[in-house]
């Protein structure tokens, strides 16, 4: 069964990757595919944006479904 709460908070991750880069991704681009894979913290600007934000964001993203939490759980 899909967990939307989960699946929901993957495209917040996505969302808020791409207004950090700054670059809209395609819908069936490369790069989208790659993301799915999951993102590194060394994927975003260097120097750009705090560690506890780009790890949230990886964590947001991870294909590991038992790794992703609820939004819920966000301000925890």
């Amino acid at each position: 069964m899909l967990d939307l709460c989960k699946t929901d908070r993957f495209q917040l991750g996505v969302t808020l990757y791409q207004l950090m880069i700054r670059q809209q991704l395609r819908s069936n681009g490369e790069e989208q595919h790659r993301i799915r894979d999951g993102i590194r913290i060394t994927d975003f600007p260097e120097n750009t944006y705090s560690l506890r934000l780009r790890s949230l964001i990886c964590r947001m993203m991870d294909p590991n479904t038992f790794k992703k939490q609820c939004s819920r759980y966000f301000g925890r």
